[in-house]
């Protein structure tokens, strides 16, 4: 029996729309082909052409219900009582083509145009969506609707509904926090009449008189019927979606009588990019996925260079790209995962062999598989069409990764994140859990588009005593910021709330049923576990567990935006309790930039800037847009690098030069310079090497702007605030500190000096910012012994110190360091069991003190060097504040053998300095009644010791924290008023101001003397 005998053609109800003549193309299940329908005029018999080239024996149900049959794939029907335009329209309804045992193939009927397409999610009372599809170039041709429409509140109406469009908005989404019940209020206005239409006569059988807006009067009422979705389909012929009657940017309504019950915003769909940018292994160029709306085929573009005839498989991966740590690759299965497969296509029996079938019979994320292998190709440019690829919705591939694989023997090669192409903005969110859960939760959603997709990456894993993997967690968004009760043993958590559900969507009935992946508007906006599933914490194998989802309601921006809000994970197995819980906070775009810039001796500097910016997060890659335009050149400069460290020196001799900021950027090894017959992809150079992956400075102007993924603003080896040297041959010219520049962003920085065998200092640098957020902690270590010759010759060096931030400050004539106390874990992380995962790649694993754990070893003697921490603040609760530095014997031995305090310092740093009669007293007695005299908590105040006067104490205080501007104001003002009732025995006394205001002057007569001395100079 033939495969395809006793096929049947029925119409359905699907999505799509058309005029005289339509189309079906059909790619599924096996079967290539197209059905053609032609209709001289409106109510004339539909002639339908069938072109399926299989020998088959075809039976047609049409909707008249007259059966036809025939023998073959081919083939002409006349067909009455159905039309290609007006009421009884198929265009945007489906034909499916059935046998008598298992085959089902469909396909929607359109024209062969472009469309518009709109859409309206309703979250409140009602939930679901309708989908609006017009052809673009004609505004008069019909519209058709698809609603899939269901209750999510008590409140559900069983008698009919009229519904229509307004020429409001619902600004409770849009632009205003406004309550529930006031919804669907004055905000979405009247009912949308741009004709001035009459109405007379308006029926289901004369839509012509009707207003635009009447949808009742062109289609009668809909009744929804308890939780089951209201599926129905109409075609409109007077909705315009394009034109200055466009019903885009109205509002759709359901109202029973004269209340409202539920209400939605139309919105286009924008059309989608996604990109997946190469520069990787000598191989160049992108491939670049596109979709105009969720009923349109993706187009596929490949555009790829110097594949070298090594490349075979490439598909979609689940994951993200994570941030480079290593020289290696990191397109492993542990960091990017298998190929994206969403509707579980069976690859180990009967997967089909390359290209020799329709797409839906591989997995998603198949490429090579649906459309063929790389291999043999050095260069590669086609397009083409895939049907099962979406960028919209919970399947989208916008995120997730493209792997490319070696022809040899499969293995993996290169990989790169598929990104919103460059022109969209994105709004990036992130949740840190320190306790007892450790990871990152990462949001990501086009810029002020509240409505769109949103991508969700997450990886879990436990930091205190549990080795095992925990399964079927419960995860929410909740009501409000977590408090310091996240780490409390009981109630932990109480303070996020409950969990985020703005649109009273009921949790009675059978909610845990009817909140799912297919109704996403039947859950709580919060309830993500309703919405993907539960998850995991841990895998099995040891390490973190990776989730990669696409939420269609999960507003980053806008008046009900998570962001300001909590995330909590409840316990195993569907538990109530809370687990633990981390705020979302937003990610601002970073930004720094080299303005200004120092000469070397003799040398001159340039006019202009070197910008990079980047939409960073430390565990994922990213993308740096590097911006370079500098004028006043000279003759002889060429190269330009991100060099180690930043210019700090004043002494002339040395300012750009190693011992100022040390050589190019270079933590993966690469070769200096590239010696490559041509120019290589940007990984093959030195990060640091800017000149080399653009192009050297020739003339007295440069200018460049440049996509660079090598160049990161995060994780551990973000560039910024190292610095950019500009060369002539082999001397530097001139060189300036990448200082950030981002959005109100404060610089906090902590220097601890060492005195004595050990002598140097650990400098630390990090900004905060007004919404919570804080960057990573840059660090420079630069100690040597005391009377070492040269560190070049190695002949006082000692190497593989460890060294970590202690929870305690140094004791006075404390030479052991034993006074430090442990290493700073305020996370209780587990250092008996699995502590070697703490690494680089996984630094909330660590310790927040362990910096050699998370960042490498110091060698002592060997000079400068520089680190990125993305684990450790410095201020705030949690931070190195008021903590001390220790670094450990040689050899990664356990003894102290340095150690020094950690204080303020920097622009940022807030200090008054108080003198009291002379007296034994500890530090912490001080920072207690400063503390006491602002109702302050003393982690806000740090006092450190100077040098004894005669007869006086000398204390400067510190003032910590995001509120220390003000308490150092409100101190000055205690300290000039007589309310000293708080200090005690640390009240300043006139012989100590007197003691304090002659040093200053006799510090103001010796300034004035070394004027003096060097004019007569």
């Amino acid at each position: 029996m033939d495969l395809f005998s006793g096929l049947t053609f029925m119409f359905f109800m699907g999505i799509c729309q058309g005029q005289t003549t339509l189309y079906a193309q059909i790619r599924m299940s096996g079967i290539t082909g197209k059905v053609t329908f032609q209709q001289p005029q409106p109510g004339q018999n539909v002639i339908i052409d069938f072109d399926i080239p299989t020998p088959t024996r075809v039976r047609v149900l049409a909707m008249s219900m007259e059966k036809q049959r025939f023998l073959s794939g081919k083939g002409h029907l006349s067909v009455e009582n159905i039309d290609l335009s007006g009421p009884k329209s198929i265009e945007g309804r489906s034909i499916v083509i059935r046998n008598d045992t298992t085959l089902k193939v469909c396909s929607t009927v359109e024209a062969d145009v472009e469309y518009v397409t709109a859409f309206a999610n309703f979250p409140a009372t009602i939930g679901g969506s309708v989908v609006f599809r017009q052809q673009l170039d004609k505004p008069d041709a019909d519209t058709f609707m698809y609603l899939n429409l269901y209750w999510v509140s008590l409140n559900r109406e069983t008698e009919p509904l009229d519904w229509q469009i307004n020429n409001g908005i619902v600004s409770m989404d849009v632009e205003a926090t406004t309550t529930l019940e006031n919804r669907c209020s004055t905000t979405i206005g009247n009912l949308y009449n741009p004709t001035l239409a009459n109405e007379v006569g308006c029926s289901v059988d004369n839509q012509s008189p009707c207003s635009i807006g009447n949808l009742t009067g062109k289609h009668g009422n809909v009744t929804i019927i308890r939780m089951s979705p209201f599926k129905a389909f109409y075609t409109d012929q007077n909705l315009p979606l394009k034109g200055k009657n466009s019903i885009i940017g109205k509002t759709i309504a359901f109202r029973k009588g004269n209340k409202y019950v539920g209400c939605a915003n139309i919105i286009q769909y924008p059309s989608k990019h996604g990109e997946a940018m190469f520069s990787d292994d000598g191989v160049s160029g992108s491939v670049i996925m596109s979709q105009q709306s969720p009923l349109d085929v993706a187009v596929i573009k490949l555009n790829l260079t110097n594949l070298g005839n090594k490349a075979g498989g490439y598909h979609v991966h689940v994951w993200p790209v994570p941030v480079k740590t290593s020289a290696g690759g990191h397109c492993s299965d542990s960091d990017v995962s298998g190929h994206f497969n969403p509707f579980n296509v069976n690859v180990n029996n009967n997967y089909p062999a390359l290209n020799s079938t329709t797409p839906d019979r591989y997995e998603v994320g198949d490429f090579s598989g649906k459309f063929g292998s790389l291999a043999n190709m050095n260069t590669v440019v086609k397009n083409f069409f895939d049907p099962t690829l979406q960028l919209f919705g919970k399947n989208s591939i916008l995120g997730r990764s493209l792997v490319i694989h070696y022809a040899s023997d499969g293995s993996r090669w290169i990989c790169s994140t598929i990104r919103h192409k460059e022109n969209v903005q994105m709004t990036t969110a992130y949740a840190k859990f320190t306790y007892p859960v450790i990871g990152m939760l990462v949001l990501r959603q086009p810029k002020d588009q509240w409505y769109a997709d949103t991508q969700i990456y997450v990886e879990l894993d436990y930091g205190t005593d549990s080795s095992t993997t925990t399964v079927n967690h419960n995860w929410h968004v909740h009501q409000y910021l977590a408090g310091p009760d996240f780490m409390a043993q009981e109630s932990r958590c109480s303070s996020a709330g409950a969990h985020f559900n703005p649109y009273g969507v009921d949790m009675s009935s059978n909610y845990s049923i009817e909140c799912n992946s297919e109704k996403p508007f039947r859950c709580e906006l919060g309830d993500l576990s309703g919405k993907h599933g539960n998850v995991n914490i841990r895998k099995s194998s040891g390490g973190k567990q990776k989730y990669f989802f696409t939420d269609i309601q999960l507003p980053l921006t806008g008046p009900l935006s998570i962001i300001g809000k909590s995330l909590t994970i409840h316990t195993e197995n569907n538990g109530s309790p809370r687990l633990s819980c981390a705020n979302i906070i937003e990610r601002k775009n970073k930004v720094v930039e080299v303005s200004k810039w120092q000469a070397s001796k003799g040398q001159g500097t340039p006019t202009g800037k070197v910008i990079i910016s980047q939409d960073a997060i430390a565990c994922l890659s990213g993308i740096s847009t590097v911006t370079v335009q500098l004028s006043g050149l000279i003759s002889g400069l060429d190269n330009f690098h991100i060099h180690e460290f930043p210019t700090a020196t004043v002494v002339a001799d040395k300012v750009c030069q190693a011992d100022d900021v040390g050589g190019h950027m270079n933590p993966f090894k690469a070769n200096f310079p590239y010696a490559g017959a041509t120019p290589g992809t940007h990984d093959m150079y030195e990060v640091g090497d800017l000149s080399g992956k653009y192009s050297p400075i020739t003339t007295t102007t440069y200018s460049a702007s440049v996509n660079d993924k090598t160049v990161e603003l995060d994780g551990p080896y973000s560039v910024a605030g190292r610095s950019v040297v500009i060369h002539k041959g082999a001397q530097r010219w001139a060189c300036g500190n990448l200082v950030e520049v981002s959005d109100r962003g404060i610089m906090v920085a902590a220097r601890a000096d060492f005195t004595g065998d050990v002598m140097g200092y650990v400098y630390m640098e990090q900004y905060h910012y007004p919404n919570g957020d804080k960057s990573p902690t840059l660090i420079v270590v630069e100690l040597s012994y005391l009377n070492s010759t040269d560190h070049i010759t190695n002949k006082d060096v000692t190497a593989d110190h460890n060294w970590h931030v202690h929870e305690s400050r140094v004791a006075p004539g404390d030479k052991t360091c034993m006074s430090c106390g442990p290493h700073y874990n305020p996370y209780k992380v587990d250092l008996n069991n699995g502590y070697t995962q703490c690494s680089m790649d996984n630094p909330l694993r660590c310790e927040v003190g362990d910096q050699s754990g998370k960042m490498g070893k110091y060698d002592i003697g060997r000079g400068k060097r520089a680190f990125t921490d993305v684990n450790l603040d410095l201020e705030g609760q949690f931070s190195a504040g008021k903590r001390s530095v220790v670094f450990h014997v040689a050899n990664g031995g356990a003894g102290r053998l340095a150690c020094a305090d950690l204080v303020p310092t920097g622009m940022s740093a807030m200090s008054y300095d108080m003198a009291f009669l002379l007296t034994n007293y500890d530090r912490t007695e001080v920072e207690e009644s400063v503390a006491l005299s602002l109702n302050t908590a003393i982690d806000n105040v740090h006092a450190v010791p100077l040098l004894d006067g005669v007869s006086c104490s000398h204390v400067r205080v510190y003032f910590l924290g995001k509120d220390k501007g003000t308490l150092k104001a409100q101190f000055e003002d205690v300290m000039i008023s007589n309310n000293h009732a708080h200090l005690g025995r640390f009240t300043p006394h006139v012989r100590c101001m007197t003691s304090k205001m002659s040093r200053e002057l006799v510090s103001i007569v010796l300034m004035l003397l070394c004027l003096l001395v060097s004019k007569l100079r």
